[in-house]
């Protein structure tokens, strides 16, 4: 990802109607399927500038792993303790978390093999350990953005169902979300595609209201998920799955 982009990412993710949907969408599925009450050693894959990873303490201890300089910095300004790491050669011993995030992270050109970084998730994971996952969904929602933050791959349900199983978990839940974003993130891939679009970020200040209005739809299709609905397509893919017991 382009140095400024963690930038751009630090200002806005407190309030950008995109990583308020998507941090709601993760913290009520860890609710619903991982916490038991009890405090769980996490893991945040990929943790970006740290605002998730800080959310993530109200379930436990949390430790984090990033590849970039910037962004460990900024993790480590939120008070998280980070360790400079691939996601397909993790630092931790097999079987330390209870629950294991990564959000936007497997997509990226640094990540050369995705399965292999599957398997290093697994590895780390107990037995009954959670993965809960995030990556971009369709290839042909490709745009100037995806050239920005260097996406190597957008996933089809089948692809990412068939590369979890691979590795060994059970899918709990997988399916699309930010569906109503699809429509708009498919024109403007293809507006892109037609004319000489600068590579930017999609990820810029918005008007209050237009971040509420935003928000508060994207939240409904959040507790459709939680209810078992399954959201037909999306910009992105969301999955929770488990390590089984021996």
């Amino acid at each position: 990802m382009e140095v400024a982009e963690y930038d751009n990412i630090f200002a806005n993710e407190s309030t950008h109607f995109y990583y308020v949907a998507v941090h709601d969408c993760i913290i009520a599925l860890i609710k619903r399927y991982a916490f038991k009450g009890s405090p769980l050693r996490i893991l945040d894959a990929g943790c970006g500038t740290g605002f998730l990873a800080k959310k993530l303490k109200e379930f436990g201890d949390v430790e984090a792993v990033d590849m970039h300089d910037q962004a460990i910095q900024y993790a480590r300004n939120r008070g998280l303790s980070v360790t400079k790491a691939s996601v397909e050669k993790l630092p931790f011993a097999p079987e330390t978390f209870d629950l294991l995030t990564s959000i936007d992270v497997i997509y990226h050109k640094f990540v050369e093999d995705d399965v292999e970084a599957l398997r290093q998730f697994y590895s780390v994971l107990k037995p009954g350990g959670y993965l809960v996952l995030r990556v971009p969904a369709k290839p042909s929602l490709h745009s100037s953005h995806d050239h920005f933050v260097h996406t190597a791959r957008r996933y089809e349900r089948t692809d990412l169902r068939s590369k979890l199983k691979q590795v060994g978990f059970e899918i709990e839940v997988l399916t699309y979300c930010q569906g109503s974003l699809f429509i708009p993130a498919w024109v403007k891939a293809r507006m892109d595609q037609q004319t000489a679009t600068k590579q930017h970020s999609v990820i810029e200040h918005q008007s209050r209201w237009l971040n509420r209005a935003i928000s508060a739809i994207l939240k409904m299709e959040n507790r459709m998920i939680l209810a078992g609905f399954d959201i037909p397509t999306g910009i992105g893919l969301v999955t929770v799955c488990r390590k089984p017991l021996r």
